[in-house]
Formats: C-alpha cells, structure tokens, sequence
C-alpha cells in the first residue's frame, strides 16, 4: 500500500505554513506523484484538513460539507499516486481519544493507504509562551502562573474541554504509539528551522525535493507572498502577560516560568527522527 503521510502537529510549529503551501503548489506535487487530499479542507487558502480531525472528535467548528472522514477514504480510494499527505495539527488531540484514532487508521487502510505519521516537536520553553498567546485569542483567559502550574503538575494544558497540548512528549509519543500501528516520524522544530526549514524537510519526507519550496522565487520563501495575502504572517499584538502591574518584569517572569517547563520536560532527542541535513 502507497504511504498516507499525515502531519498531525503540534501545534505553533509551522503548520499554517506546510498547510498553505501545500495548496499553492499542490498541482506541483501531483506532477511527482504526490496527492494532496481535498476533503477535510476548510479554507479556499489552505490544504489544512482540519474537518477529518473535527468530525472524527465531534468538535462544533465541523460541517459535513468540508468532508469527512468517509469523504477522504472515498477520495483516496479513487486516487493512484506514489504516495499523499494530510496536515492538520488538531490530529494531535486524537491522542486521548485511542478508539477514533484506531477507527481513523483501520479506514485509511481499507482505503487501501498506510498511514506514516508526522510530528514536529518544538522546544518547550518557546512552546509554552507561543501556545500561551494563542490560546488568548481563542479566549483562554488564565493568567501564565495558572497555565505553567497546569502543565508542570501534569504534563500538558488543557483548554476548550478537548484540547490538549503535552509538553511531556515521551507521553504522547507512548500514547500514540499504544493506539497506532503505523509508522511516526518525529523531528526538532526548532533543528527543521535552523537547518533547511521545516516545509523542506517536510518535503524530504515526501520524496520531493526541498528544493520545490524555493521554485518559485530562488533565494526566497514563495509561501510567505501568499501568507501575506491571506494576512496570515503579520505579527499580531500579544496580550500581557498578566502577572503583575509591571510589564518588563511581567515578561521576565514569563521567561523563568517557562524556563522551569524546559527544565521538567525537555525535548527527548532520543525519540527524534534523523533530520535532513543542510
């Protein structure tokens, strides 16, 4: 059976960006026998089948009408191609939900594809700040004390009833690996970034150049024009961090909170995958 890549997160490790690339130059990728599914999609912009994930959780973002998971095996059924790739980071919350993960893996054979997952994993000290004033937006209104307090106490963040986001990585690595049978491939973030970037080394998975991400504009990041576009890479005002009155120390405080989470959860190299190299 031809490889179903599914990039499954986490998130605030480049996900908007794999996602919309992967649309741009989704035509690209066919001509190298890699398919870039349409059901699940929720954006004209983007490649993000986020509705599989919805839909599999009963999440209320999800409509039947983006396509769901029975719209993907149907698709893929359809569909000769050396091998595909799916991406949307709310895979990662199936890891507390074993029985739809298995439910999602047995489907996805049936369609005649084997499922190979992808994981970034990003250092957690930058992590916990970043997911922090993201969860703000989405309205996630504990200050950083109790969120740091949360995750030191058990190894992730809970928000939104369902949403889960580990910092103990080695636990959701041995929790999906308990419900999963298919392969996972687990990379540094932060390495993809120092090195030829995370959508080339997504690309290197897939067994298309890294090269294809500067195709358009050597030198250059394409994806980045349509970002923009989208208004999807203009840094957005964070909201303070409300530890006390006084903003810098505030922002240093934040720093040492987030310093004790890298200390009690660490990035595990010994669970990373090897990484392209430069």
């Amino acid at each position: 059976m031809p490889p179903l890549y599914i990039h499954i997160g986490t998130h605030k490790t480049g996900t908007t960006s794999i996602q919309v690339f992967l649309k741009q130059y989704e035509d690209r990728l066919a001509r190298r026998s890699i398919h870039v599914p349409v059901a699940g999609r929720v954006s004209p912009g983007s490649a993000g089948q986020h509705n599989i994930a919805w839909s599999l959780r009963a999440d209320p973002r999800s409509e039947d009408r983006y396509g769901t998971l029975t719209d993907l095996t149907r698709e893929l059924a359809g569909v000769r191609a050396r091998c595909a790739v799916l991406s949307s980071e709310d895979f990662e919350y199936l890891v507390d939900r074993p029985e739809l993960l298995s439910r999602f893996e047995t489907q996805i054979r049936a369609s005649g594809w084997s499922p190979h997952y992808i994981l970034f994993l990003r250092n957690t000290r930058d992590y916990a700040i970043s997911l922090y004033h993201e969860l703000q937006k989405h309205g996630d209104t504990d200050d950083f004390v109790t969120f740091t307090t949360e995750i030191l106490e058990h190894g992730y963040r809970r928000s939104h009833g369902d949403w889960v986001f580990y910092f103990d990585y080695p636990a959701f690595v041995a929790r999906w690996r308990a419900a999963a049978t298919g392969p996972m491939t687990i990379l540094s973030y932060d390495a993809a970034c120092q090195g030829i970037g995370v959508i080339e080394t997504l690309l290197d998975i897939l067994g298309a150049p890294p090269a294809l991400a500067r195709a358009a504009a050597p030198g250059a990041k394409p994806w980045r024009h349509l970002l923009g576009r989208l208004g999807l890479d203009r840094a957005r005002p964070q909201p303070p961090a409300r530890l006390n009155t006084n903003a810098r120390t505030a922002s240093a405080d934040m720093l040492a909170l987030a310093d004790r989470i890298a200390a009690a959860y660490p990035l595990p190299e010994q669970l990373l995958s090897p990484a392209p190299r430069p």
